[in-house]
């Protein structure tokens, strides 16, 4: 009697006894007591929170990108990568410890609202019951209005954190590419300065 060749491609499928267009639906059923709105809120709240984790991490790459040292472009993008592969490991309550100052003393309120997120998120995650979930004293799965609270404020700190980035990373770029082309301009000019009138290292104030 010949067998019918198993499909390897579907055999996980096969063990379920379900089909592609059903897989969805009736895995979710079997790992989850969720109903269907309940995964939705849920995803919606991980996607959220991800979207925030982006904007914090993008911002402590390019920061700690500073000070990174190179003599040519290949070794800078090589130590890049390194340090955007070490950013990415590191969880986000890690990110956030090390941005603390810099985050919570800036003059964007809603920046505040990310560690309230962060913890929402946590609970969500780690908590199999989420009637134990709440942001600001009230459950998104049971109270739409929060729900809808924590897309405002995820929007909010994304907005602030694009301000900050731009305060801290854009801003002192832009103005240090601008003074070495007044420079550029003064040297084709005046000619070099005189090496008495250059800062040496020593005339900097200690760190």
């Amino acid at each position: 009697m010949n067998r019918k060749p198993s499909d390897d491609n579907n055999k996980y499928l096969n063990l379920l006894n379900l089909d592609s267009a059903s897989a969805v639906s009736e895995v979710s059923k079997l790992s989850s007591e969720l109903t269907g709105d309940e995964h939705t809120i849920r995803s919606s709240i991980i996607d959220m929170h991800f979207a925030m984790e982006l904007e914090i991490k993008r911002f402590l790459y390019h920061l700690l990108r500073r000070g990174i040292l190179f003599s040519d472009d290949e070794e800078r993008g090589k130590k890049a990568k390194k340090l955007n592969d070490a950013i990415d490991r590191i969880p986000m309550g890690t990110a956030l410890n090390l941005l603390e100052a810099s985050i919570k003393m800036s003059p964007w309120p809603d920046l505040g609202n990310i560690w309230e997120i962060n913890k929402t998120r946590n609970k969500l995650s780690h908590r199999s019951n989420i009637n134990d979930v709440f942001y600001k004293g009230r459950n998104p799965f049971t109270d739409t209005d929060c729900l809808a609270q924590m897309y405002f404020d995820v929007w909010a700190v994304t907005q602030s954190i694009s301000k900050l980035f731009e305060r801290v990373i854009d801003t002192p770029l832009t103005m240090a590419r601008h003074y070495y082309k007044i420079s550029e301009i003064y040297r084709k000019k005046f000619g070099e300065l005189d090496p008495d009138d250059i800062p040496k290292l020593d005339d900097y104030p200690e760190w």
